[in-house]
């Protein structure tokens, strides 16, 4: 049965097999009279949610990838706050203009750190690729094709290689990943310190004015030595390849570009803080805000670093920073996240 439901469906059996394998374990056998489910467990099965195949959401036309970018320089995509009097927004406008350039949409490359992959005397280690389907198989090529135009990935001769999952976001967007497990088990760990969320938060909550950027793609502005770049590589059907820069799934890498950020602030932590690539600048008053604001675009510029225009928060009484609402001496979660827990079903089942 299986193997005609795979024969006949090449592009996306791995899609519905989930629920081919659920109605299987529920159906009752004639020999038995039972279901396998039922013969396992002693009762049936209860599903709270299952999304038909019909109601399902329709894939794209074009799969939207990772590597897809939303323009170039984003400086016109700001949204200045309503509350300001217009002379503030003009100040502040005149301000940001000056940083044009680092509000690309586009990764930046800093030539102020590389990162390197300490794996020891362990000989390098090769998995074979995944098998996938043809319609994942044509997402890989289409991510390959835009990290190569971007310059993050390169063709390799690696003797090192690990496999490639997509990981389909909320938004229908996909993420590239590659499986790093065996070679994060041999890379001896960067014990450089990671920031607490709760001291983060306990810093920006009293400020009255905050600002937030996300840098674009952070990770892929920080370039690998060619150690690591060899050790980065992956398979996929179309070939081996390296990545160039910071790759998403390794050990290392957030402590690699945690310690990047915080020296470039180091000396301004009075208004400003860092969690990877998730900037946060506050003050007490908006001419003090200011000058905070143009202080730390300026050493991001000098750092070669870019800013996504889009997801900027600018002089606002409260924001959203790592997954909470803070500002105005004030802590709270969103509300989205409560509801989701308040609203999820209750168990009935033993």
């Amino acid at each position: 049965m299986l193997k005609a439901y795979v024969d006949s469906n090449p592009n996306d059996w791995d899609e519905e097999l989930p629920r081919l394998l659920f109605a299987y374990r529920e159906v009752p056998q004639e020999s038995t009279g039972f279901s396998p489910f039922k013969l396992m467990f002693g009762r049936s099965d209860v599903v709270f949610w299952i999304s038909s195949v019909e109601g399902s959401p329709k894939d794209p036309e074009e799969p939207v990838m990772y590597g897809d970018w939303d323009g170039e320089a984003g400086i016109e995509e700001f949204f200045l706050p309503d509350h300001l009097p217009s002379q503030d927004k003009d100040k502040q406008f005149a301000a940001l203009k000056d940083f044009e350039t680092v509000f690309f949409n586009k990764p930046g490359k800093t030539n102020l750190a590389i990162h390197s992959t300490d794996t020891g005397s362990y000989p390098p280690i090769q998995s074979r690729l995944y098998t996938v389907n043809a319609k994942v198989m044509q997402a890989i090529k289409w991510e390959i094709t835009e990290m190569r135009e971007l310059g993050v990935i390169r063709p390799s001769v690696s003797p090192w290689a690990s496999p490639v999952v997509l990981v389909r976001k909320q938004n229908g967007s996909i993420r590239f990943c590659v499986d790093y497990r065996k070679l994060n088990a041999i890379t001896t760990s960067d014990a450089y310190p990671m920031p607490r969320t709760d001291s983060l938060l306990d810093c920006l909550g009293p400020a009255e004015i905050i600002s937030t950027f996300a840098l674009s793609k952070g990770f892929w502005q920080m370039a690998l030595d060619p150690d690591a770049i060899a050790k980065s590589a992956f398979t996929t059907l179309v070939g081996l390849y390296a990545f160039t820069v910071l790759p998403f799934g390794m050990r290392n890498p957030p402590s690699s570009f945690q310690r990047l950020i915080n020296n470039q602030l180091q000396g301004y932590e009075q208004f400003s803080m860092a969690y990877i690539s998730d900037i946060a600048i506050f003050s007490q008053d908006f001419d003090s805000h200011l000058i905070h604001l143009t202080t730390v675009l300026d050493k991001i510029k000098q750092a070669g670093l870019t800013i996504k225009a889009k997801k900027c928060q600018l002089a606002l009484s409260e924001v959203v920073y790592l997954g909470h609402r803070v500002g105005g001496g004030q802590i709270s979660l969103l509300w989205d996240k409560i509801e989701a827990i308040r609203d999820w079903p209750p168990l009935q089942t033993k």
